[in-house]
């Protein structure tokens, strides 16, 4: 699909170095930085005009899960993998030299980086399970002050991951899950990227303008083996019967899916007027998958063997008014994506931010913190750093050189990066319970006027009835009446939505109601599992699973 061009193209800020919130953290960084061509046909050095309320661009920001660079403008026999994005990136800012930057969060890291402009967290722990009750600023809570709606768009539960408590940490005014997708046509966790796309389309065709959307995308979700009438390429033999050929095949879906959420915001009337980016979350092809089959499709690919640097790269594409397309050359990453957006919108992003706007041209190390690659190695220039085997690999030419002083120096300012963002995170302020958390009463129930039994009775509720509570004592829950009055009920036994883990002690089915009369789908092995509802005192819990539907076992 051709995508429309857009007659809002404006110029670019001249090439220069953004003074983020971190600006004093970084200038013995940029001292040693020297700013290189923006693009490869140069942008106008002159200004943008200020966006006026009324011509304010609306911003949708897609996630591709899993989405590596490599897939672009390459062809798996005489078939484009990514036709969409292939002709979408001659119409875009396009920054080819991209990397990811996640932590053990996988997935909600790279939403968080992409929001705020921040390193996730070290080791094992994520923002999303470890920081979620702060309140971050960022791109949601920076454009709410310039009047825009702030939503986030998911096919999965929005438990998983721990994600409502992070949406609420990052400020969105509201997010839909699965509970508004629904589970039709499943890929991976939740419904296709067609239902996302569709569905989306008519919320923000009636979403006051302008909006901020967030949409995650999930089609392209390991183990990448989607349903036959999903596949649409004839590959080449080599490809057959390995994981590429599946990645292959999951990634043109994606991209065909996205070609058609364009089409739908062009009639809907939302193109014209709205920047869209895109960027990939993670490695989708991670090197441990990369068996013998996997490296000899992966070389007919690429032309040459498929190593770790490949496995870091992922696509980062902005499009609309006031961008100047063109490839821009800088080396990037998730961290880059906030303030690169903020030039694009003509706003002061808020807080203190570790990224740098790509449209400038600044160069900058583009560090892992601890996940897909050995924790602190980077991406400067035309040089990656592996902190693991302390050794430098000269990009163009896939060889190794000498470590020389400035990358020393470099791998010393990231780990000092590192720190600051974290002591950064922990002086942050709580966040507000902006959601409440989901109950539903199993019996009938009454509502008090106060914690109290023997206080005026308000409300009374039949078994089934969902509530959102903010807060609890004991069996207590205090919620919100529909004329916001703080009223109480008293429940033993609730069923509340949460995100912990749980043990499965044995081979067990997997029901679509917490009752062993309801139908089982599937049996789950023993194993951990991640719990996105409990039913209290029963042992009952609501676990995601790979059919697409959240299922109940029993972990008694």
């Amino acid at each position: 699909m051709a995508v429309k061009a857009n007659a809002l193209l404006v110029s670019l800020l001249s090439i220069g170095l953004l003074v983020t919130g971190c600006s004093n953290n970084n200038d013995s960084l940029n001292a040693a930085a020297t700013p290189s061509s923006s693009a490869s046909s140069s942008p106008s050095p002159e200004t943008p005009p200020a966006v006026t309320d009324a011509a304010k661009p609306n911003l949708i920001v897609i996630q591709l899960e899993a989405f590596q660079s490599f897939l672009l403008n390459r062809s798996a026999g005489d078939q484009e993998i990514t036709p969409v994005l292939n002709e979408f990136i001659k119409e875009s800012a396009y920054f080819p030299r991209f990397y990811l930057q996640n932590g053990a969060g996988n997935t909600s890291d790279a939403e968080f980086m992409a929001n705020t402009s921040l390193h996730p967290l070290d080791g094992g722990h994520s923002i999303a399970m470890d920081a979620a009750d702060k309140a971050f600023p960022g791109l949601p809570r920076t454009l709410k002050k310039e009047g825009y709606a702030t939503l986030t768009l998911h096919t999965n539960n929005v438990m998983f991951w721990n994600r409502k408590e992070l949406y609420a940490a990052l400020g969105f005014d509201r997010f839909y899950d699965k509970s508004f997708f629904g589970t039709d046509n499943a890929i991976a966790f939740g419904a296709s990227d067609d239902i996302l796309y569709e569905k989306s389309s008519e919320v923000l065709s009636q979403t006051n303008q302008p909006f901020y959307a967030q949409l995650i995308s999930m089609s392209s979700h390991y183990s990448y083996k989607i349903p036959d009438k999903y596949q649409s390429l004839t590959l080449p033999a080599i490809y057959e019967e390995n994981m590429v050929g599946d990645y292959i095949e999951a990634a043109h879906y994606a991209d065909e899916a996205l070609g058609r959420f364009f089409e739908e915001l062009q009639e809907k009337k939302l193109w014209d007027n709205t920047v869209v980016a895109i960027y990939g979350d993670h490695t989708g092809m991670m090197m441990n998958f990369v068996k013998e089959k996997e490296a000899a499709a992966l070389k007919e690919l690429l032309g040459r063997d498929y190593d770790q640097i490949d496995a870091l790269g992922v696509p980062f594409i902005v499009h609309g008014p006031n961008v100047k397309a063109g490839q821009y050359d800088t080396v990037g990453g998730h961290l880059d994506i906030m303030p690169t957006l903020a030039d694009v919108l003509n706003v002061q992003p808020e807080g203190t931010t570790f990224g740098y706007d790509l449209l400038k041209g600044a160069e900058h190390p583009v560090a892992v913190r601890a996940s897909f690659a050995p924790a602190g190695s980077f991406v400067f220039g035309d040089s990656y750093y592996d902190t693991k085997l302390k050794k430098t690999t000269d990009l163009p030419s896939r060889k190794e050189i000498v470590t020389d002083e400035t990358i020393q120096r470099l791998a010393g300012e990231v780990t000092s990066r590192f720190r600051q963002s974290d002591d950064y995170i922990k002086s942050l302020p709580p966040k507000e319970n902006l959601y409440g958390t989901k109950l539903t009463v199993m019996e009938k129930t009454k509502a008090y006027e106060q914690k109290d039994e023997s206080s005026k009775v308000v409300e009374k509720f039949s078994a089934g009835t969902v509530i959102d509570f903010f807060k609890n004592d004991g069996d207590w829950y205090q919620y919100a009446d529909d004329q916001g009055n703080e009223r109480w009920i008293n429940v033993p036994q609730p069923m509340i939505e949460v995100y912990k883990k749980v043990h499965n002690p044995k081979k067990t089915k997997a029901y679509v109601e917490p009752d062993t009369s309801s139908k089982a789908p599937i049996e789950v092995g023993a194993q951990d599992l991640y719990a996105l509802k409990e039913w209290n005192g029963t042992g009952w819990v609501q676990v995601s699973t790979w059919t697409g539907k959240d299922l109940w076992i029993n972990v008694n």
